[in-house]
């Protein structure tokens, strides 16, 4: 499968993947560990609403992830990374059901990415706030 661009669940694995990338030029394997653990939430409560009836798994994410996302954001420039990052926070806050709650929560979630390597940064602090500006929300990092 490819990368779907208006996908919520393709753009938010593709936050967190970018997140963590971007910020300390590395993504390690804690910080990918609970981008996977974020990203299955959503994947169940996204194909929960939609298909009641599909079970989504670890496995599911892997393949999303490096079958998906990863060969897509690998075939981006560093300016291109980051257009993309902010289109789909932009893309995210602009669905009908999405509310401050939502992307307090999510940035939440990229902050546990955040955390996740022992390492929490000026460089992390601002991708947050800055993410919270394009979501339309203050939120202290």
């Amino acid at each position: 499968m490819a990368f779907e661009k208006d996908s919520v669940v393709h753009g938010i694995a593709l936050m967190y993947c970018a997140f963590g990338h971007l910020t300390d030029g590395t993504l390690d394997r804690r910080e990918l560990h609970v981008a996977s653990n974020h990203i299955l939430t959503w994947m169940e409560d996204m194909h929960m609403k939609a298909l009641e009836d599909v079970k989504v798994d670890s496995a599911c994410v892997r393949a999303l992830l490096f079958e998906e996302v990863a060969p897509y954001y690998d075939s981006l420039s560093y300016d291109g990374k980051l257009a993309e990052y902010v289109r789909v926070a932009e893309l995210l806050s602009a669905q009908e059901w999405w509310s401050d709650d939502v992307s307090m929560s999510l940035l939440d979630e990229l902050k546990d990415v955040a955390l996740a390597d022992g390492h929490y940064d000026d460089n992390e602090k601002k991708w947050l706030e800055t993410t919270a500006e394009v979501l339309g929300v203050k939120y202290a990092a």
